[in-house]
């Protein structure tokens, strides 16, 4: 269980700033609210 864990978290941080940079990019909430939904 210890290796799936891990690798949710490099997943999730791998992710995550791509998110952001969409936010950030698009001047929009649409990336924000589907990383809330997640």
């Amino acid at each position: 269980m210890q290796r799936v864990d891990y690798f949710l978290i490099f997943d999730i941080k791998t992710i995550l700033p791509q998110y952001v940079e969409l936010g950030w990019n698009e001047g929009s909430s649409v990336a924000l609210r589907q990383f809330r939904n997640l």
